[in-house]
């Protein structure tokens, strides 16, 4: 069985309702706001148009039809409820229609207050009504796909409730198509036919007289065939006077039928392989330590020792010693002493070896002592490949030691990374906006519980107020940046996710009007997430003219910081940055596709900054004349 899942692209009206708002919104094409709307009683659409007359096959048996929740092009995914903040409830009621009818309500639900959302689970396929195989009463010919919908009716509406549809929503098809031909065996004989041979009558023939031909005497035959006997020297080539022939008949018949088929089969094999890898590893490392010593040790590892030793001799050593092993082992051999030296020495080496190794120091000790010891080591370590030999020597001599040594150890610095911004994702919104009808700014893609997010939402809006901040989230900036004269705004969220906000965060205004928001939301990696603001500069706001330049703010511990326009109308972008102390990387620079009332158009970049530094002024030009505001922003290194 297969399946092809698809969202609309078109919609009508259904008798005796009204339309709901941005029904085009749920268009698998569209790119602006995801949410169609609801405020009133008695809305609905039918949305159709979901495959074009040949994505499912001409052949194929639809088996099942199902409305499903996919993930948008936005990155948010599709489902039916409400908004928030909201009171009051209205009911949801949703039907297929194979092209012609419609099926019976497949879900009925009331909605009450704001916030719900069938299914709870968006998103990967989650079906909303129908099934793999459910035709949900209804008969589905391919003919008529390219007329395959689905309707929601939202009726019955209380109190201030929003009734919201997500783009994300799309029809399933599940067909099956005939099975493949099983191939005729084509036979093609070869046949020898069977001949069989009459033979000719042959005359008697008798002292040079013919006495009879097939039994009839000559003496009472006058002609034959209206001639003359005595004109008739020959018959059948036989001389009418003369010995006569014994007749000779031999007829030769042949049967061979040959028949070849010729048949071709279709053959399917599926080899399995079995792999099984020899690995071997046989690193060999020689170690040839050469030491001057007097006594004479030897030890023989494979050994667990704990001697308790004292010893208590005058002894000064001023060795100078310089050490650069070079080890090559495969696999891995970790070698991690723990040497702690004071008047009294404890010495805990942990030794991984295989095979034995005898190492024979000769150690010479006088009252004063003068060591200046040559090592070469050139292990010879034969390991198959887990070899793990752990003996424990503690060695706790009283020694008066002034050694002077030069390390080379090999070793890799830690320290924190570097700040960084990833995963920047642009929501381009138009539509209305109101305290209970949200724009929808999407989540970074690929975002996960942990994360730090940043949101730099720009706004055509004179008042700039936004009437809540959504739940877990701080708006860095206190008061958006803007006012009556640049007609535009700038407010910035930021949360460390939680796991429990979903794809896209519902963001409001005290608007109620049309309107156009542009969000660019961003994963922040390595930032202080105790105090994650370095430094908030304050916005520089501009009317007329193409350009504004911004204050500049200095940094305290340094980080990144971000440069943000946000500029009355959508035709202002692309915009261009100059800051004659730092490089500039492109964050996002766009407008609201196509909108010439209410619509905004924005950009921001950004730049590594170090501690107690200036970010200096930044001017930025727009492609037209209007209304703008623009600020810095600098981010704390973590």
């Amino acid at each position: 069985m297969a399946s092809i899942a698809l969202g609309p692209l078109s919609y009508s009206s259904v008798s005796g309702f009204s339309n709901w708002t941005g029904a085009e919104r749920l268009y698998r094409t569209a790119t602006s706001s995801t949410a169609a709307a609801s405020s009133s009683t008695n809305r609905s659409n039918l949305w159709y148009n979901c495959f074009d007359s040949n994505q499912i096959p001409s052949d194929a048996t639809i088996v099942g039809v199902a409305l499903v929740s996919n993930t948008n092009p936005n990155g948010g995914t599709g489902y039916v409820g409400t908004s928030a903040p909201s009171t009051g409830s209205f009911d949801i009621n949703i039907y297929l229609y194979n092209g012609t009818s419609y099926s019976s309500s497949l879900y009925s639900n009331t909605f009450s207050g704001g916030s719900q959302r069938y299914p709870a689970t968006q998103g990967s396929g989650e079906i909303l009504v129908g099934g793999a195989t459910d035709l949900v009463g209804l008969t589905w010919d391919v003919a008529d796909q390219a007329n395959f919908g689905f309707r929601i009716d939202a009726t019955d509406h209380t109190g201030t409730v929003t009734g919201v549809a997500i783009r994300g929503l799309e029809l399933e098809v599940y067909y099956t198509l005939p099975a493949s031909p099983t191939p005729t065996p084509s036979i093609t004989p070869t046949i020898t036919p069977t001949i069989t041979q009459t033979p000719t009558p042959t005359p008697s023939v008798n002292n040079n007289n013919i006495y009879s031909i097939d039994d009839v005497s000559f003496s009472s035959i006058d002609e034959i065939n209206g001639t003359n006997i005595s004109h008739i020297y020959e018959i059948n080539g036989i001389n009418l006077i003369g010995p006569a022939p014994s007749p000779s008949v031999t007829p030769t018949i042949s049967v061979t039928p040959s028949i070849t088929p010729s048949v071709t089969p279709t053959i399917s094999v599926t080899p399995s392989v079995t792999v099984t890898p020899t690995i071997s590893v046989t690193p060999s490392v020689t170690v040839t330590p050469t030491i001057s010593v007097t006594p004479s040790v030897t030890v023989t590892p494979t050994i667990s020792v704990t001697p308790s030793v004292t010893v208590t001799p005058t002894i000064s050593i001023t060795p100078s010693i310089t050490a650069t092993p070079t080890i090559s082992v495969t696999p891995s051999v970790t070698i991690t002493p723990t040497i702690s030296v004071t008047p009294s020495v404890t010495v805990t080496p942990t030794i991984s070896i295989t095979p034995s190794v005898t190492v024979t120091p000769t150690i010479s000790v006088t009252p004063s002592v003068t060591v200046t010891p040559t090592i070469s080591i050139t292990p010879s370590i034969t390991a198959t490949p887990t070899i793990s030999v752990t003996p424990s020597v503690t060695v706790t001599p009283s020694i008066s030691i002034t050694p002077s040594i030069t390390p080379t150890p090999s070793s890799t610095s830690s320290g924190s990374s570097p700040i960084s911004i990833s995963n920047i994702t642009v929501t381009d919104d138009y539509g209305t906006l109101s305290t209970t009808i949200p724009h929808v700014c999407n989540l970074p893609s690929g975002a996960t519980s942990g994360d730090f997010v940043l949101i730099l939402w720009t706004i055509d809006d004179p008042t700039g107020g936004l009437t809540q901040t959504p739940s877990g989230w701080t708006k860095a900036n206190g008061t958006a940046w803007g006012n009556s004269t640049s007609d535009a705004h700038i407010v910035i969220l930021y949360k460390q996710l939680d796991g429990t906000e979903g794809s896209s965060v519902d963001c409001y205004s005290n608007l109620s009007s049309t309107r156009g928001s542009i969000f660019y939301s961003m994963i922040v990696n390595n930032i202080d997430l105790t105090t994650p603001i370095d430094a908030l500069g304050t916005p520089k706001i501009a009317g007329n003219g193409t350009q504004v330049i911004t204050n500049a703010v200095n940094s305290i511990d340094g980080g990144i910081f971000i440069c943000v326009v946000a500029f009355d109308g959508a035709d202002g972008d692309p915009f261009t940055f100059s800051n004659g102390s730092f490089t500039f990387t492109d964050g996002g620079n766009t407008g609201n596709s196509g909108q010439t009332t209410g619509g905004v158009s924005s950009a921001f970049k950004y730049a590594t900054i170090d501690a107690s530094t200036s970010t200096s002024t930044t001017t930025i030009t727009a492609q037209t004349t209007d209304g703008k505001v623009a600020g810095h922003i600098i981010l704390k290194q973590g």
